[in-house]
């Protein structure tokens, strides 16, 4: 709203409420991220405060992903720390028992994977460790036959239980 080409009040008022939103969302989303990372960092038994702190914590990144320190450097050359950083985060998502495509998630959306991996069911994996997966049981077609169906409840009336007679009562000894 102009008068005479001059913006009003109202016009100010509306740039500064988005601009306050430019500002408020991304620092909300950042907090966000980091509060995860406290949480991911906790979850692989480091401290909290290990992952607030900016040089300290791409060590301890590289200390929980079981990678050498000197792949820091490789978060110095342009183009090649993108590179690396997916690769990172691929070796982060293994060790929490997840794949290729949480990866993905990781690296171009980690306002939502970070707290998924922070705040879900998932566990950090030691190097040594394995997971421990049930192998499915092999079933041939003829077993498949034999097992009979469990039987299915139709009616909405709920079960009754079996009556059973009192047992008469024994007489005292004397």
């Amino acid at each position: 709203m102009t008068l005479g080409g001059a913006p009003t009040e109202e016009a100010f008022g509306a740039g500064s409420l988005m601009a306050g939103m430019g500002i408020i969302i991304p620092i909300a989303l950042w907090v966000l991220i980091i509060v995860a990372m406290c949480k991911v960092y906790m979850k692989a038994g480091r401290g909290w405060w290990e992952a607030i702190i900016p040089v300290y914590s791409a060590f301890i990144f590289l200390k929980i992903i079981n990678k050498s320190y000197w792949n820091i450097l490789l978060f110095c050359i342009p183009i090649v720390n993108c590179i690396f950083a997916i690769i990172f985060m691929s070796r982060l998502s293994k060790k929490f028992g997840y794949g290729n495509g949480f990866t993905i998630g990781l690296f171009f959306l980690p306002m939502i994977f970070f707290p998924i991996l922070a705040w879900g069911s998932s566990v950090y994996i030691e190097e040594g460790e394995q997971q421990e997966v049930a192998p499915a049981p092999v079933e041939t077609p003829e077993e498949a036959i034999e097992m009979p169906a469990a039987p299915v409840e139709t009616s909405m009336d709920p079960p009754v239980a079996e009556q059973t007679e009192p047992e008469p009562p024994v007489p005292p000894s004397m």
